[in-house]
């Protein structure tokens, strides 16, 4: 039992590997408005959807757009 548990410990060490390099070559580029968002983000640290909105210029973009790059971004393990 020991040996088998063993073998698959290293077998799936070895997958996650292989998955985490592809992943890396399949990374993409961040759209204008994700890129946006991030500069705040970095900008200001911890922060919700409503202080990045604020925090963007005028014309302000309005919540739900930015709710949903910030739920993008979290998908694309970004954030």
């Amino acid at each position: 039992m020991y040996l088998l548990t063993l073998f698959l410990f290293l077998l799936l060490r070895k997958f996650r590997r292989f998955v985490l390099i592809k992943n890396d070559l399949d990374m993409k580029k961040l759209t204008k408005q994700e890129e946006e968002v991030m500069k705040v983000i970095w900008d200001l640290g911890p922060c919700g959807v409503k202080d990045i909105v604020n925090h963007l210029s005028e014309p302000q973009p309005p919540y739900t757009t930015i709710a949903s790059i910030v739920s993008n971004l979290k998908q694309n393990w970004i954030l």
